[in-house]
């Protein structure tokens, strides 16, 4: 007791909903310092499953595929945000930053990533 020491936070969902926003944490504090933590983060495109998180036993199986990613570029105290997100019903990814829009390869989606939105 009264001395810090390792530990791990773990939540179970009930139910998944329609729409699902994952926004991580990207940061650290310490007594003396916040650093943003900017190691890569993996995830699907496409079949996003999170059965193994439900711990209702009647939940149906459901996937989400990824349609938006936003990014920040900079310190905690400040920077710049972009965002990468899909038209669906062009099956086309696109980069926007500012105001310029482009089209995009799926492959650039794996940046560092820091909202999710399937």
């Amino acid at each position: 007791c009264k001395k810090h020491q390792r530990a791990t936070k773990k939540f179970d969902l009930w139910k998944l909903p329609r729409i699902l926003i994952i926004h991580l944490k990207r940061f650290s504090y310490t007594r003396y310092r916040r650093d943003k933590i900017d190691a890569l983060v993996e995830f699907p495109l496409t079949g996003l499953s999170m059965s193994e998180y439900v711990i209702n036993s009647e939940q149906p199986p459901i996937t989400y595929d990824l349609v938006g990613v936003c990014n920040h570029y900079g310190s905690l105290g400040g920077g710049h945000y972009t965002a990468y997100c899909k038209n669906k019903e062009l099956n086309q990814w696109y980069s926007f930053d500012d105001n310029l829009v482009n089209p995009v390869s799926p492959d650039l989606i794996m940046v560092n990533k820091i909202l999710h939105i399937y």
